[in-house]
């Protein structure tokens, strides 16, 4: 079996070739490892939504037992907040 010694120039384009295999390699394997950590951020993000959407939910259920509690007991109008007073409609 004869060897024979590559050129210069060749072996210079096989060198160049194997580091930019290596560094997309390297790139590839970053790229995962980001997608794995922002998928892992969006499952946690999608768990706070849902627990905040809960909160809103209930919210809003209490928010329409004071309303109806209120209508109850002043009748329909509207109340100011800031002022602290009840307008009828009447």
């Amino acid at each position: 079996m004869a060897t024979r010694k590559l050129d210069k120039s060749d072996l210079e384009q096989l060198k160049s070739l194997q580091e930019s295999y290596q560094q997309v390699t390297a790139q590839i394997a970053s790229c995962t490892i980001d997608i794995e950590l922002i998928a892992e951020q969006l499952q946690e993000l999608e768990t706070e939504k849902k627990f905040q959407m809960k909160q809103f939910k209930d919210l809003r259920e209490e928010e329409s037992k004071i309303i109806s509690t209120l209508k109850e007991k002043y009748g329909d109008g509207e109340i100011n907040i800031n002022e602290g007073i009840f307008i009828s409609q009447e």
